[in-house]
């Protein structure tokens, strides 16, 4: 008997998916957040100790268009979120009650994926001393009864 060859089982190579590295987009919005705090000694910039306010009202504007609207809760804090890259104005349209607003409105330029953070003074109202009234006598008319005597003839 002669030997055949027999054949034998290679194996092929078979592709295999390698991994792309893939850029995590940049967020496409930002947000604007508001602190309203009570500046205590005056100077504008918030320090340890002053308290945050509640109750600070602001509009927030596009384009010369009110895009959002707020109260500062709380924290005294507002967040205005999900915001395109555009340019914004922030105007406090009432201050929290007891207060006076020391800044009218702010103009920014949100970029993409910002975070624009602001701190709003606020003074305490101080109460005007009102003058009161004096008391000033005003003289009361007096009625003076004279009894005569009736006379008949």
């Amino acid at each position: 008997p002669t030997a055949t060859e027999t054949a034998t089982a290679t194996a092929t190579p078979t592709e295999t998916a390698t991994p792309t590295a893939t850029a995590t987009a940049t967020p496409a919005v930002g947000r604007i957040e508001v602190t309203a705090y009570e500046d205590a000694n005056g100077n504008g910039a918030r320090e340890a100790g002053e308290p945050l306010l509640p109750g600070a009202h602001f509009d927030l504007y596009r384009a010369g268009e009110v895009v959002g609207s707020g109260v500062t809760g709380g924290d005294g804090r507002v967040t205005f979120a999900d915001l395109p890259p555009a340019s914004y104005v922030v105007v406090e349209t009432e201050p929290p009650a007891g207060y006076t607003r020391v800044l009218g409105q702010i103009a920014l330029a949100l970029t993409a994926g910002q975070t624009a953070s602001f701190d709003w003074p606020h003074r305490l109202m101080t109460a005007t001393p009102t003058a009161t009234p004096s008391i000033t006598p005003t003289a009361t008319p007096s009625v003076h009864r004279v009894w005569l005597p009736l006379l008949t003839h």
